[in-house]
């Protein structure tokens, strides 16, 4: 019997085994919406049904393991439905009604096939001979809107089953033949150059160690550790040894991401079998001009999409597991289906997936069949790049506005298109003149912040309505997306809104924005991150160490923290500081003691610097006492609003020559950190202040969450991610263990206890200059001592 041989337990649902084999030509909108909607119409109808129907059973949980040549399979799911009717059990599939409910002919061949395929399991367990099928079609309040029964036997409910569930059995086995010769290959595998760096085997260990004891580990690693590699390679070791299924390695920057790739590149030029797959936002590879209206009656990358992605799989897959973005994009395009659902497909097949952090954590965004419906999700390990940036991410991902002045556009384009009796104008106005109300409670203030949710009744609303309109397909299109989509967003921030969370309101002239915002993602991380495969989460400025894993949602007691030294010699960066205040309210008096020091710091030795500010208009004062300092220095000055081009352009222009170049840019900026000028390409850096962030409404409200809660408000809102802005800053300059550079610290904070504390013990001393003129002093002796 195969059941008594030794085969791969595998699970699937029955949704995933019939879809597989069933399934419509085209690609719907608003899968999202529905789903919600769909849930809610099951429950609603589930409800009424055990009222008023005898012995009615919801939610009843069926498997049956299927065995082939190597695994042993096991489909499973919940039937919506059970009941008794005479002699015969009455198998209930609801599903939420289309518009065209009410004149369809028959069910839709995948949603008999799921309810056969339960009415299949019933027999097998309770020895039914038959069972009645019926597929039930409601309206979002859970009201019949068509209804569908055939009685089948249990012959052919087993037929059709096995016809199904073999298929997906073929489909199952290839994937682990791959796996297979995949795993071969990594108990091959070598670490790829020869010998670890300092720190980096400590690093690679428990990061092997967390994914074998399904632990989170948050580890601060300096730059020079190597950390892309010494996170990949021990996952993918893991991988091999099956104590992962799949790695997603998340990254909030186009550098991260490119490290990453460039590192698998390396494993698989050198012969490794890998499917590496690169996700890209779907608005980045959307083919049709505009884009992203994936409707198939306009979109000829939507329209028949499912008859074609067979063949673009296929094709993928015969090329190799290189699935960068623009290999996907060129053969999705060839095949003309929508690149951004093929990478969705890819995934499945994929052994890592390289992508930013909004698909494993974004409410929105995510991948639901991975990080929210999959039962093996413990399966998966998640690979955190740059992990500072997670912090504010998340609080932007759960957080949401509705702006007043973006529904009056819409509501104006659609009056001209369906009149003001329509049932969407009248909801936007509804919506309008609600958020007007809240803007007069607030009087003459301009900013102002509230503890809870208002417009809730209004934006449901407004939502379903805009629903309506896009089924139907009523223009303005893209405009009505928009605004439907930030109100599904808003309803569903309205759906977690708790202690966590603030309203924020902003007055722009006659309109309002309202912004329900995330103070403290911690605990839906937390969630995010529990029960998979090992989570990882890394940077090289995390300090401190035990006050980032509170802001993540890692338990120090429970999970792992390691903290790594750099592995470069510390006496190849040397920090001198300046007593100088930069303080909002000081920067006009000390602004020519600061202008003085960043110039001395440029002439101790012809080379290439950045200099750091807090904001541009910072940054344009010292510039203007700059240029008299600095006549033989090019000074570039970075823009608000610099494009990818310019930005490239910017930074090609460091390179060594018999001219200083001097960098003026904003901290936490995009020439802040994800840099990379090693050598002579970069000497110093000047940051001037220690980085905190603007005071505002929503800053000062995290520091009043955070004194609530930690019972040192200052430090999380404030301190925490200044002093990380800083740690970036300056670890631009030592990229190499051969390169030698300065930074020089303006800002006396920097001496006080409780920022020097924070800042990397091969940092310390930090050397004082009283004077512009010791700058230049200090700096000397250290490129003599350089030979430099």
């Amino acid at each position: 019997m195969k059941e008594e041989q030794n085969l791969i337990p595998m699970r699937a649902a029955v949704r995933t085994v019939v879809e597989f084999s069933i399934y419509g030509e085209d690609l719907q909108i608003g899968g999202s919406t529905r789903m919600v909607e769909g849930g809610n119409a099951h429950r609603a109808r589930q409800s009424f049904a055990r009222e008023a129907i005898t012995g009615y059973q919801s939610e009843v949980a069926l498997s049956i393991t299927v065995f082939g040549e190597a695994v042993a399979l096991e489909i499973s799911g919940r039937a919506d439905g059970l009941f008794e009717r005479g002699s015969l059990c009455v198998v209930e599939e609801i599903k939420l009604a289309s518009s065209g409910a009410l004149n369809m002919a028959d069910a839709w061949p995948e949603h008999w096939a799921q309810a056969g395929c339960y009415g299949h399991m019933l027999c097998e367990a309770r020895g039914y001979e038959a069972v009645c099928l019926r597929v039930l079609y409601v309206d979002t309040e859970g009201g019949e809107a068509a209804c569908f029964e055939r009685v089948v036997d249990a012959g052919k409910l087993a037929s059709d089953f096995h016809m199904l569930a073999n298929a997906y059995l073929i489909h199952v086995e290839e994937g682990v033949a791959w796996r297979v010769a995949r795993d071969a290959g990594l108990a091959k595998l070598a670490f790829p150059y020869g010998e670890y760096r300092k720190g980096q085997r400590d690093f690679a260990g428990n990061v092997y160690v967390a994914i074998r004891d399904r632990k989170r580990l948050l580890a601060q690693a300096p730059t020079g550790i190597g950390k892309t590699m010494a996170a990949l390679f021990p996952a993918l070791k893991a991988l091999g040894e099956g104590l992962t299924g799949q790695i997603f390695y998340l990254t909030a920057r186009t550098t991260g991401k490119q490290a990453a790739l460039s590192a698998l590149d390396r494993l698989r030029q050198a012969g490794l079998a890998l499917r590496v797959l690169e996700m890209t936002a779907k608005e980045k590879c959307c083919p049709r001009e505009g884009g992203m209206h994936c409707d198939p009656e306009v979109c000829p990358y939507s329209k028949g999409y499912y008859l074609r992605i067979g063949d673009a799989l296929e094709a993928l897959r015969a090329q190799g597991g290189d699935w960068k973005s623009d290999i996907v994009y060129r053969l999705a395009c060839a095949r003309m289906v929508c690149p951004f659902e093929c990478s969705l497909a890819l995934c499945e097949l994929a052994d890592v997936v390289v992508c930013d952090y909004n698909y494993a954590f974004d409410p929105g965004a995510r991948l639901q069949s991975f990080f929210s419906n999959r039962r093996d999700r413990h399966d998966l390990t998640l690979l955190i790049d740059e992990a500072h940036h997670l912090v504010d991410r998340g609080r932007d991902m759960l957080s949401a506005s509705i702006d007043s002045g973006a529904l009056r556009g819409l509501r104006k384009e659609w009056r001209r298109a369906h009149g003001a009796k329509n049932p969407l104008y009248r909801a936007a106005t509804t919506l309008i003149r609600a958020m007007e109300l809240v803007r007069r409670d607030m009087g003459e203030e301009t900013e102002a912040w509230r503890a809870d949710a208002p417009l809730v009744d209004e934006a449901r609303a407004f939502a379903q309505w805009a629903a309506e309109a896009m089924a139907a397909r009523e223009l303005p299109g893209r405009m009505l997306l928009d605004q439907f989509l930030t109100a599904m967003v808003y309803n569903a921030c309205v759906d977690r809104y708790d202690d966590t969370y603030v309203t924020l309101l902003q007055r722009q002239g006659k309109e309002l924005a309202v912004q329900l915002s995330c103070l403290d993602p911690a605990p839906y991380l937390a969630k995010c991150t529990a029960r998979l495969a090992g989570v990882v989460a890394f940077s090289a400025t995390l300090s401190p160490l035990r006050g980032y894993a509170r802001l993540l949602g890692i338990n120090p007691e429970a999970d792992g923290l390691l903290s790594l030294a750099s592995p470069f010699p510390p006496s190849n960066l040397w920090v001198v500081g300046r007593r100088v205040s930069t303080r909002w309210a000081h920067r006009a008096d000390t602004a020519a003691e600061v202008a003085a020091s960043v110039a001395a710091m440029v002439k101790a030795r012809v080379g290439n610097y950045l200099c750091m500010f807090p904001s541009y208009a910072y940054l344009r004062t010292i510039r203007e006492l700059l240029e008299p300092l600095l006549p033989d220095t090019c000074l570039l000055t970075q823009s608000g609003g610099m494009g990818e081009a310019e930005r490239t352009e910017f930074l090609a222009q460091f390179v060594p020559g018999e001219r200083s170049i001097l960098g003026l840019v904003v901290m936490g900026g995009a020439f802040g950190e994800g840099i990379d000028l090693p050598g002579d390409r970069l000497c110093g850096v000047a940051v001037v202040g220690i980085g905190l962030p603007q005071v505002g409404v929503e800053r000062e409200t995290l520091r009043a969450y955070y004194q609530k809660v930690m019972d040192d408000g200052f430090a999380y809102a404030y301190r925490y991610p200044g002093i990380t802005r800083v740690q970036q800053a300056v670890g631009r300059v030592i990229r190499t263990a051969r390169d030698v550079g300065v930074a020089l610290l303006i800002d006396d904070r920097f001496f006080h206890h409780e920022v020097a504390a924070l800042l990397p013990s091969h940092w310390q001393p930090i050397a004082p200059a009283r004077c512009a003129e010791e700058v230049s002093d200090l700096l000397q002796v250290f490129w003599e001592e350089k030979g430099v």
